[in-house]
């Protein structure tokens, strides 16, 4: 994980996941879409961000690994009953995914009602393939994926650099 997908990340939670979000939980869940720590030597993950302490922390994925709680058999369906999360999060994993658009309604469904989605996605850089690598989103991808799952965009950007991470924080 690049340095400005983890900062920008921590910035994102920090600014939606306030104690007024967390004050009437109780064991608040987060999941961690995408959770595996890809590389030999890597070592970063959103579990080391200061809001995650607040969560019952779970990283999910489709193959075991490090950082890897639960594994999903079929990769369009999280093995999670419905609303069962108050945050998912998701970072450089939609670019590896073939059917992304089916993953984003599997994480809509989980999570309740009110909580928050937060996902970055490249727009840009090299093939770095995990199996696979199929898509980069542009300005109009976090619209349109709120529009097809059908929940409230609160925000998006995109940031300058060699990956030009694209932000979108929705909420259901």
């Amino acid at each position: 994980m690049h340095a400005s997908s983890l900062d920008n990340m921590g910035r994102l939670l920090e600014k939606y996941v306030t104690e007024e979000f967390l004050k009437e939980k109780t064991n608040p869940i987060l999941i961690d879409f995408g959770s595996a720590i890809a590389n030999e030597g890597g070592t970063e993950s959103y579990k080391d961000l200061k809001t995650i302490s607040k969560f019952n922390y779970k990283g999910i994925d489709i193959c075991p690994g490090r950082n890897v709680d639960i594994v999903m058999e079929d990769p369009y369906k999280i093995p999670l009953e419905d609303n069962h999360a108050d945050v998912v999060i998701s970072g450089q994993a939609f670019e590896h995914i073939e059917f992304f658009w089916l993953s984003f309604l599997e994480i809509v469904r989980i999570v309740k009602k009110d909580g928050y989605i937060i996902l970055t996605a490249p727009s840009t850089g090299y093939v770095h393939k995990h199996p696979v690598d199929c898509w980069r989103f542009f300005p109009d991808a976090m619209p349109a994926l709120a529009k097809w799952g059908k929940v409230e965009l609160m925000e998006t950007f995109m940031i300058e650099g060699s990956w030009g991470d694209n932000f979108g924080v929705f909420k259901k």
